[in-house]
Order: C-alpha cells, then sequence, then structure tokens
C-alpha cells in the first residue's frame, strides 16, 4: 500500500503532497532529498530506497520532476513503482506535457485526480477515459467558472448553459471504456513502436542485443466492439505484458489479442524479444587515441545508417554521445554534418546529426587536451548511439489481420512501425 505521494520539481522542492494513509512526517521526504543533492541527479538514486525502520521510498523521474512515493515494508515496490508510472502518464493526458508550470497551473485538478486514482492506498481508477468522465480535463469554461465563484457557477448550472449528470463511465460494465461512445468516423489504428537495446564490440558484432516494444491502440468506435488482432510472428516474443483488456486465455492458446479496446489510446501490450538474428541497424566505426607523452590526443567517428524502410527519407533524429574520462580537460571538434558540443563540466561530447539516408557517411573528427597532472587514460570511451527509424520494425513484427466483431460498420485501419535506440554502446 502507498502511504504518500509527492511530487518534486526540479529545484527539488515538493510541489505536490498526498497522504493516503495518515500523515507522513516530512522529514522522511526531506531525507530522499538529500540523497538526490548528494548524487547531483535523480538516476543516480535506485529506484527503490530504505530511508528508516519499515519506510520505503519509490521514486521516478520525468524531465526534471521526481515523482515520490512512501511505502510500508509489506507492499510490492513494483505496484507503486507502475503507480507513479501511471500519475505521470495521466498528468501528461490530462495537461498535454507533464512539468511544473502544468502542475502549478492546474494544481486543483492534479490533487483531483490523485484522489480518483487510489482510494486508501490502493489503486481505484487508472484508465483515462473514465477519470475523464468523472472529472473533465480543463477547459476554458472550466477556468471561467473557477473565476467567477460558487454562486455564479450555480446560476449557470441554474439556467441549463451546463448541464449536471452522472457520468457514464462509472455505469459501463467495462471499466476501460465509456458507455454509449458514437463518432461519425469509425477508426483504429495500431503502433508498433520497437526500443533497440545493444553492446556492439570492437570488431562490430553484437555482443548483447535486445527488442522492447509497445502495441498502442488508439480507437475511435462506436458501441462496443470486439476485436482481434493477430500478428505476423508471434513466437519470436520472449515475454509480454497485457493491458486488462486483452483476453489472458486466448493469448495464451492462440498468440492473439482477442479485446474490447478502451476509448482512446491504450499500451494493449509491451513484449521484448531477446536476441533477435537481425542485423545491427547503424554501423559506428570509433578511433579514440590517447598520446601520454603529447598530452593529446584524437577522435574520429563515422556514423552510417544500414537500415530505413521503403518510402522513408532515412534514418532520422541520429546522434552520438561520448563520455570522455576525466583526464580530458578540453576538445576541438568538429563535423561535416550536424552540430557538436563538448561540455568541459561534465566531459560529454554530443554530436547531433539529424536525418541520414542508408549509406550515407557522417564523420567527426578532433584533437582533446590532456590534464598532464593526471595519468594517461588506459582505455577509451564508449560511444552511445542515437537514431529513429520511422516506418519500420526491426524484428519484422507486424500486423497480419485485425477484424471487428459486434459492430455492423467496417472501420477504417491503419498500421504504422518505428523503431528507436535505447542503450545503444559500441566499444
Amino acid at each position: 500500500m502507498i502511504q504518500s505521494v509527492f511530487i518534486l520539481d526540479g529545484s527539488r522542492e515538493v510541489l505536490i503532497e498526498k497522504h493516503y494513509r495518515g500523515n507522513v512526517r516530512r522529514v522522511e521526504c526531506d531525507k530522499f532529498r538529500d540523497l538526490l543533492q548528494m548524487s547531483g541527479a535523480g538516476s543516480a538514486v535506485p529506484p527503490v530506497i530504505r530511508l528508516a525502520g519499515s519506510c520505503f521510498a519509490v521514486h521516478v523521474n520525468r524531465g526534471a520532476l521526481v515523482f515520490l512515493a512512501l511505502v510500508a515494508q509489506e507492499s510490492s515496490p513494483a505496484l507503486a513503482l507502475q503507480m507513479l508510472e501511471r500519475i505521470a502518464e495521466l498528468l501528461q493526458i490530462y495537461f498535454g506535457e507533464c512539468n511544473e508550470f502544468a502542475i502549478k497551473e492546474h494544481f486543483v485538478t492534479v490533487y483531483e485526480l490523485l484522489d480518483e486514482i487510489m482510494d486508501n492506498g490502493y489503486a481505484m481508477t487508472t484508465e483515462s477515459n473514465v477519470l475523464m468522465e468523472l472529472l473533465p480535463p480543463p477547459s476554458m469554461l472550466s477556468k471561467l467558472l473557477t473565476t467567477v465563484g460558487p454562486e455564479m457557477a450555480s446560476a449557470v448550472v441554474s439556467e441549463g448553459f451546463l448541464k449536471r449528470e452522472l457520468p457514464r463511465g462509472s455505469l459501463t460494465p467495462v471499466p476501460w471504456r465509456r458507455l454509449g461512445a458514437k463518432y461519425s468516423q469509425n477508426e483504429v489504428f495500431i503502433d508498433i513502436n520497437e526500443s533497440v537495446d545493444a553492446i556492439v564490440g570492437p570488431d562490430g558484432r553484437a555482443l548483447y542485443m535486445c527488442v522492447a516494444a509497445d502495441v498502442v491502440c488508439d480507437a475511435h468506435l462506436s458501441g462496443m466492439p470486439d476485436l482481434k488482432l493477430v500478428f505476423t510472428d508471434p513466437l519470436m516474443i520472449s515475454d509480454c505484458s497485457l493491458h486488462p483488456c486483452v483476453r489472458y486465455a486466448s493469448y495464451e492458446r492462440d498468440k492473439v489479442l482477442s479485446f474490447v479496446p478502451p476509448d482512446g489510446k491504450c499500451t494493449l501490450m509491451r513484449y521484448i524479444v531477446r536476441n533477435p538474428q537481425v542485423s545491427l541497424p547503424i554501423e559506428i566505426q570509433s578511433d579514440i587515441r590517447f598520446n601520454a607523452d603529447r598530452h593529446e590526443g584524437s577522435v574520429r567517428i563515422t556514423f552510417v545508417p544500414r537500415f530505413s524502410a521503403a518510402g522513408s527519407s532515412g534514418t532520422e533524429q541520429c546522434g552520438v554521445r561520448i563520455p570522455f574520462p576525466f583526464q580530458v580537460q578540453t576538445a576541438v571538434l568538429s563535423a561535416d554534418v550536424g552540430t557538436v558540443r563538448f561540455d568541459p563540466s561534465t566531459r560529454l561530447c554530443d554530436w547531433r546529426i539529424g536525418t541520414l539516408a542508408r549509406g550515407r557517411l557522417a564523420q567527426l573528427s578532433g584533437v582533446l587536451h590532456l590534464d598532464p597532472n593526471q595519468p594517461c587514460p588506459e582505455r577509451k570511451p564508449s560511444v552511445m548511439a542515437d537514431f529513429y527509424i520511422p516506418l519500420a520494425s526491426l524484428t519484422g513484427m507486424g500486423v497480419q489481420r485485425l477484424d471487428v466483431y459486434g459492430e455492423a460498420y467496417k472501420p477504417f485501419k491503419g498500421l504504422k512501425c518505428s523503431t528507436s535506440s535505447g542503450q545503444f554502446e559500441f566499444r
């Protein structure tokens, strides 16, 4: 069970404080803030840490914000992590952005959401379409009624300008879909978004590769349709997690997603493909050398896309990050494509390339100046790669068929695949 939820801003000050099972002393939150300040970054602190006694702190980062939950010893940390992730997603859905400005602007709505999401520390209502029936997103009318005060708001309601009715989302037998949904144009879109983690050795071979993917369904369908989604090659999936709307028995038996879709966008499935038998989507050749006698070094990086989809412009959002060792004082770097920056405080080289067509080379070169009072680095740093490939699935996963049952109309169906980099490291 979750005892309290805190949202901290970029300066680690408390923006939101919500208690579900009695008030927790602020000193417990202060202990966690001290750990964040000592580490310098929230990602350096483990997601679950023990504060004192039976109190544990569970946190996730979203940009500059830190979502913190204080839980008891017998609670599941995975449940607390999932709830914090869901809170951040709902704030993004409601306000269009999840940052300090949005929370301060919609301060009351955030507290109302936290009241509906959990009850006595347990998850209660987490589906966005049901929450929007119970608590409509902020609009110009709601801001106006808040400004004019309760008396004027009551007058507006009594005159018929605004109706008060029981939210239909609370009456539906399917908790993730609102009752009586109607659309003039019925359509459903399926997105398969893959993220690739890999470690590539000096010889160019993948020492480790794993693909994690999200299957996102964006449905705008009238009535209560029943959908069946068939993948092209579901046997390659190593592990998966399913949305509550997916019938688990049907997937276990036939590897088919059979479900009543939520109204709007949701993540139907998350799956992992371990050690896929595919080629690397990009190739990076790095030549980083250090000269101990001259206290200098040289850098030469070549970036080449090797994978793209038909009809796409190429590999987008290409980039390279090189964390140089502490012995490097300054660097003079130049690139024939894109922009390159070197941060002397963190010694991080950030090369933003942009879009590259398949097979086109991008090169970076430069000189490093080492600290003469420090020993020469013993090994060269790893190179981290970023990329985004639209309209393509690295594993070849796709949708073979999407059938709609229970309704007479024939909806428009769309499919889109994409591949992006996760932790992609070249050694």
